[in-house]
């Protein structure tokens, strides 16, 4: 915040504010984070546990802030509340009634949208952002309303036990290739052979159930277009919330929630080959082969907790058009 030119002391005044808005004191129905806790854990207990957070574009950071902390708290023991991260607006009509949408709003580009979905019957939570230093209330809030939620819901919101599974299978299939020199590739789908095998697997897609896109690819604009486009695809096939990472990012994020949450999640990992790679020195390994054991040691964590998943390998990152 500070090399971002922030004023810090403003950024922590908006957050002690909150903290005094969130004190005991305070009656709950009052309290901004208690609030939102219970409204969270209630609206998933009752069925309604996509939690689809859209933002003003400005606010589209804190959208991700907000899908870190709501997975990673609370999914686990086959409970929790999927946070669905800028998932492309639609029409109300593309929604299933699992939806609960929270509008971080600061400049209204989206208020026709939201008023339509409103009318559609959604609930809809909006929180005005109305400048930078509003995040550190936000911070305070969603901190406060996660641990509530989780409280309501018997999950402990402080651990992570399924992100270590998967760091343990990827440091396995490290020192595999530091002995071997070879990194055992499997249930790999060649791009080429994926129309069929990508419409089989969404065919499994029911109602409540969400597809996830893992993509261990480059993280950049023009690939950030083409998974949004995916998106879009795959819930109109599927009727189903798409959510979609970059990985190993959303390891430490949705990743939890993937293994440890409600069975209810369709993968589609995508893989491909880095184009420009570099060794790490020491390690006896690449960054490219490094992020491929990753790959794979998530895709061994969720078949180890009984997910349903599909692994397409790319020739080249822009093969990716190729599966709308």
């Amino acid at each position: 915040a500070a090399l971002l030119g922030m004023d810090l002391s403003r950024l922590l005044d908006r957050a002690d504010w909150m903290k005094y808005q969130c004190d005991e004191s305070i009656p709950a129905a009052r309290n901004p984070g208690m609030a939102l806790g219970a409204v969270l854990a209630a609206s998933a207990l009752a069925g309604r546990d996509k939690l689809t957070v859209l933002a003003d574009a400005p606010l589209s950071a804190l959208a991700g802030w907000i899908e870190q902390i709501v997975a990673e708290s609370s999914g686990k023991h086959g409970k929790g509340i999927l946070p669905v991260a800028l998932e492309p607006l639609g029409a109300p009509e593309v929604y299933g009634s699992d939806r609960l949408f929270v509008y971080l709003r600061q400049n209204g580009e989206l208020d026709k949208n939201i008023a339509e979905l409103k009318s559609a019957g959604f609930p809809v939570i909006e929180l005005p952002v109305t400048n930078p230093h509003d995040a550190g209330a936000e911070f305070f809030r969603w901190e406060m309303a996660i641990a509530v939620a989780c409280s309501v819901l018997g999950v402990n919101a402080f651990d992570q036990p399924d992100v270590q599974d998967s760091k343990l299978r990827t440091n396995a299939r490290i020192a595999d290739f530091q002995k071997t020199g070879k990194l055992a590739e499997v249930d790999l789908v060649n791009v080429a052979d994926a129309k069929p095998a990508v419409e089989k697997f969404l065919s499994g897609a029911r109602a409540g159930d969400f597809v996830s896109i893992n993509a261990y690819l480059p993280r950049n604009g023009e690939m950030i277009d083409v998974i949004q486009k995916l998106r879009v695809a795959i819930r109109a096939k599927t009727k189903c919330a798409v959510t979609a990472g970059f990985g190993p990012r959303f390891q430490h994020s949705t990743g939890q929630f993937h293994k440890g949450g409600p069975n209810t999640g369709l993968f589609i990992q995508i893989v491909a080959d880095a184009e420009t790679d570099l060794q790490i020195p020491t390690q006896g390994l690449s960054f490219g082969t490094l992020i491929r054991a990753q790959a794979l040691g998530d895709y061994e964590a969720l078949k180890a907790a009984g997910r349903r998943v599909l692994r397409v390998k790319l020739n080249s990152w822009k093969d990716l058009e190729k599966l709308i």
